[in-house]
């Protein structure tokens, strides 16, 4: 299953709508399209506003997840990932992912709380 996404503030802020039943599979195929689109921006930093307000369930183990995924954040170009929405099985796998890779995750419960934040990181996102 492909997971949908688009420019919220083009080449700068990506918005991405995570399936309400996201499989591993789901994340390593995402990881490779965002891994190409950030080797083909010049922009110094590319965020990432993820909505994971329909995933009820995560399938299989969140050791799986976090197989499926890792440090994007050390890719060059990578900014912050801010997931809006998070429910207790999605804020489970965000916790353990943030303690085991001190990355650059913030959960925001509203898009305008993940915009104003990116608006005090990074005042290049004003300039939309």
């Amino acid at each position: 299953m492909a997971i949908p996404w688009r420019w919220l503030y083009p080449r700068r802020v990506l918005f991405a709508t995570i399936p309400d039943r996201m499989m591993p599979e789901d994340i390593v195929e995402y990881m490779g399209e965002f891994i190409q689109e950030l080797e083909t921006i010049p922009n110094p930093r590319i965020h990432v506003i993820y909505d994971v307000s329909q995933v009820q369930k995560l399938p299989g183990t969140v050791r799986d997840y976090l197989n499926a995924t890792f440090d994007v954040t050390s890719l060059p170009g990578h900014g912050w990932a801010i997931l809006i929405g998070a429910n207790a099985a999605v804020n489970l796998v965000l916790t353990v992912y943030m303690n085991l890779n001190s990355n650059n995750i913030r959960a925001c419960s509203s898009m305008e709380e993940a915009l104003e934040f990116l608006h005090q990181i990074d005042p290049i996102q004003s300039e939309g």
